[in-house]
């Protein structure tokens, strides 16, 4: 646990059937992480639903949270001073 708190970003995920939370962190300690969830859909994998960029520039962390369907899109960006 000690190596998320000198890490920008973490991601924890709690996944039916599994015994244990999937849990990672970038190596580098400015770096940085992509997460797309995809659902099936009418029978066929949905291109990505939902993207979840997190990206540390100037000084700042961005995580970028971005939510498709069909044409559309949305984003919301989120900053935190690092």
């Amino acid at each position: 646990m000690s190596i998320r708190n000198v890490r920008n970003f973490w991601l924890t995920a709690e996944v039916d059937g599994r015994r244990t939370d999937i849990e990672t962190v970038p190596i580098a300690s400015d770096g940085g992480m992509n997460l797309t969830i995809l659902v099936r859909e009418q029978g066929s994998v949905s291109e990505s639903l939902v993207e979840i960029r997190c990206v540390s520039v100037g000084g700042e962390n961005k995580i970028f949270i971005e939510i498709v369907r069909g044409d559309e899109s949305e984003i919301h960006e989120l900053k935190v001073e690092r």
